[in-house]
């Protein structure tokens, strides 16, 4: 059964990594492409496409640029190498063509951009780029609630981050969506490269529910910490953050917001959004709440006092 991905803020490609024939066209790919930006490539064939990527630079555009020229193509590299957009896929196959006719029988692709010498049956980068500077991708996702949706969605966040922090003031461990969100992340610590999940909240649930709910995931391949702030640790901290907002942050630059949480009732018609924030905002969120929180937990007196409470798996 084929997955959908038609969520106005995602969109999956495949890309031969043979697609750029000038340092021009490597811009434009960093312009559109990347996980704030909402848009992945996956990584095939072979899970080496940065890799490829790097080497037809250097053996067909490398070859007639300017030293000045060569020094942009590096940084260019570095910048690809640094935005955290390709999806590792379990595809064996000879070539990326057969990996790409693979990849589409069982997920929605929104392009499939073949060499730039055009021995691919496929689109060629500069008409896929004005396509989607003309359609692009919207920022904020209306959801059900429903927890396969959201799973979806959060999905190739989670697999190219290795450490997910989930804040909400009022995440239910004993929740079927809680359960469901925690499996699929524990599940996609075997093919990404997800480590450790982060939960914060505010109130103080029950030990036995977490208990309970990390007893279920059975094998866990992930490092799972709750955070249960208290409300004098809010108190003594709300001119730095309003903990109000529930968002999920990971450590590659992510952020989404989400309107009512991760583990809302579903609904039958679209009830709350889901917005992908920039680098920026993500830096805000780091500087002002998740560095300030981590220096706090090696803060002994906070332990004494319990202004914080943290569970561990």
């Amino acid at each position: 059964m084929k997955e959908s991905m038609n969520f106005s803020m995602i969109s999956y490609s495949s890309i031969h990594p043979q697609f750029f024939a000038s340092i021009a066209e490597i811009q434009q790919f960093i312009s559109v492409f990347g996980a704030d930006k909402g848009r992945f490539v996956l990584d095939i064939p072979g899970k080496e496409w940065l890799s490829l990527v790097s080497e037809h630079g250097e053996d067909f555009v490398f070859e007639n640029l300017t030293p000045k020229q060569k020094k942009m193509f590096y940084i260019l590299n570095e910048k690809l190498r640094n935005n955290n957009f390709v999806i590792p896929m379990n595809i064996e196959a000879e070539n990326w063509k057969e990996a790409s006719t693979i990849a589409k029988t069982y997920m929605d692709l929104s392009y499939e951009v073949g060499d730039c010498f055009g021995e691919e049956s496929a689109d060629e980068w500069s008409d896929v780029y004005w396509d989607i500077i003309n359609k692009p991708l919207q920022n904020t996702f209306l959801s059900t609630g429903h927890h396969n949706d959201l799973i979806a969605l959060l999905k190739p966040f989670c697999i190219i981050s290795r450490q997910v922090w989930l804040i909400d003031p009022y995440f239910d461990f004993g929740s079927q969506s809680a359960t469901f969100l925690l499996k699929s992340i524990n599940e996609y610590a075997k093919s990404g490269k997800v480590k450790e999940v982060i939960i914060v909240t505010k109130l103080l649930s029950n030990i036995s529910a977490f208990q309970t709910l990390i007893d279920s995931l059975g094998q866990i391949n992930i490092k799972i910490r709750w955070l249960s702030l208290s409300d004098e640790y809010l108190r003594k901290n709300k001119n730095r953050f309003d903990f109000h907002d529930r968002y999920f942050f990971t450590d590659k630059n992510i952020l989404l917001q989400l309107g009512k949480g991760f583990t809302v009732k579903a609904t039958k018609k679209p009830s709350f959004s889901i917005s992908i924030h920039s680098h920026e905002q993500h830096k805000l969120l780091l500087e002002s709440f998740v560095r300030p929180l981590i220096k706090e937990l090696s803060d002994q007196k906070y332990s004494r006092n319990q202004l914080i409470k943290e569970q561990t798996t």
